[in-house]
């Protein structure tokens, strides 16, 4: 799932040049609502699909870049973080899928020296959930 790179200019390039094999490369770009209309998808609505995806296609690695972006309509900085993102990590250890899942970090505000986990931009949910934060 990428929101900020275009698949031909960035990411097809970046897969070439470190030799991957781009049939083992899927990426969702737009969801197919009842109504026929295309929509970005959304965590918050969407992971059934995502898991159907994983299961037909054997994926082993999911990069969510960055996971704000798949949160429409969600106050990153608000409690209902913690309420996407739990069940993407229930997604995640029931598939046997590896979540990668990519934030922004904020620049030094003057204040001081922070811990890493503050440096993440939105709730504390987006480092509280994770298995691994880097």
């Amino acid at each position: 799932l990428i929101a900020e790179d275009g698949i031909g200019a960035t990411l097809k390039p970046r897969l070439h040049q470190h030799g991957a094999n781009h049939r083992d490369v899927f990426v969702l770009e737009a969801v197919r609502e009842p109504d026929g209309s295309d929509r970005a998808f959304s965590l918050a609505k969407h992971l059934p699909l995502l898991r159907a995806a994983i299961e037909a296609l054997a994926i082993d690695v999911v990069a969510v870049d960055p996971l704000s972006a798949f949160m429409s309509g969600s106050d990153r900085n608000g409690e209902e973080i913690r309420d996407i993102l739990t069940p993407l990590a229930q997604l995640a250890d029931q598939t046997g899928v590896a979540i990668i899942g990519l934030v922004h970090v904020g620049k030094g505000a003057g204040g001081g020296p922070r811990r890493a986990a503050q440096m993440f931009l939105g709730a504390t949910a987006f480092v509280a959930v994770a298995r691994i934060v880097w």
